[in-house]
């Protein structure tokens, strides 16, 4: 998996190009090298899922037999039926479960309970996981099944939906076997947050493509968050809410993972550490307030230009030892261009004091 390949489908902002990526990729493509992840064998899971699938579809029509002499007890729904056997073959059958270690809510998620190699390669999955693995298995088979959000008092959760024009029930299935919670059952899970959530965060609203990426790459920014790592997990927001502005949260949470990155800089920076001009070829992300976009640029100038080693031997490691320079930099100067880490450098002699 090209590291760059989340950037590239997440820049391109483009609804048919996301759609038309299969769901379990492009979570394996958010996953891209996280800690961890290089023991991912992405054609091992796509080949998986594509056997799963095969299994599942054998499976159903061998037990129609069932539907057909007693539809009563499937609701009278034959999409219900084919949901009950695709869930009892993959859970049974192939072995997909949620991981034992990993059900109460007071421990801690790592990258595999987060992105579905932990389901095909680990140990189990997790509600982050399982609906994932279900919605690429179902869509395999032509089911249209959605990714939906909802939230308790402590944590989020997602689940899928059967949803077509004909028919619409939910879909849970990260305990064992199938139940149909409407969706006011989540919402008594924590009825003081809704209906603020539906409005703010879209909980309970079938998933479109990019609210799935969205999705993504906001457990992509957590698990960097987690380990540290602010600035790999503003550049994973930042991508997320360029995709998705209409969603309350993902800029509240860049916002505040940007000042988390801030002041973890400050803390590493000599006191007169020059000012920064970042110069763009124009809006990167649109759909951000312009100041935020600007905040973003800069603030990633100022790391990379901090973990120069050149640099650092040249001016910040002196500065803040307190050594007396000749000259030190009043100013620099950042070139950036879109899908590049890698930015370009100006120092002259007109940006010394």
């Amino acid at each position: 998996m090209q590291p760059r390949a989340w950037r590239e489908l997440a820049y391109s902002r483009d609804d048919w190009r996301i759609a038309r990526a299969d769901i379990a990729f492009v979570n394996l493509a958010c996953a891209a090298d996280l800690p961890g992840t290089e023991r991912i064998d992405v054609p091992l899971c796509i080949g998986t899922l594509n056997e799963w699938a095969k299994k599942s579809l054998w499976y159903t029509n061998k037990m129609f037999h069932k539907y057909d002499s007693n539809p009563v007890a499937y609701r009278n729904s034959r999409n219900y039926f084919r949901v009950l056997a695709m869930i009892t073959c993959l859970q049974r059958d192939l072995g997909v479960k949620y991981n034992p270690a990993k059900m109460s809510s007071d421990v801690p998620f790592d990258t595999d309970d987060t992105f579905i190699h932990g389901v095909i390669q680990g140990n189990g999955g997790t509600c982050a996981t399982l609906p994932v693995i279900y919605a690429a298995v179902g869509r395999q088979l032509g089911y249209p099944i959605k990714l939906v959000s909802s939230q308790s008092r402590l944590t989020g959760h997602l689940f899928c939906r059967w949803e077509d024009a004909q028919e619409r029930f939910n879909i849970e299935a990260t305990a064992q076997g199938l139940s149909t919670p409407t969706d006011d059952d989540y919402r008594n899970d924590a009825p003081e947050l809704y209906p603020k959530l539906e409005q703010e965060a879209f909980h309970l609203v079938s998933q479109t493509p990019r609210r799935e990426m969205t999705g993504f790459l906001m457990q992509r920014g957590l698990r960097w968050q987690e380990l540290g790592k602010f600035g790999r997990a503003c550049e994973s927001f930042i991508f997320a809410c360029g995709l998705a502005p209409e969603i309350v949260g993902t800029v509240a949470v860049l916002k505040n993972t940007m000042n988390q990155w801030k002041d973890w800089m400050d803390a590493r920076l000599p006191a007169n550490f020059p000012q920064v001009w970042v110069h763009t070829d124009g809006r990167h992300f649109p759909g951000l307030p312009e100041n935020v976009e600007g905040d973003y640029f800069a603030r990633e100038a100022i790391e990379t230009a901090s973990m120069s080693e050149e640099l650092h031997r040249k001016w910040w490691g002196p500065m803040k030892d307190g050594q007396m320079l000749p000259r030190t930099p009043k100013t620099m100067r950042v070139y950036r261009t879109p899908l590049k880490a890698e930015m370009a450098f100006e120092v002259t002699d007109n940006v010394y004091v």
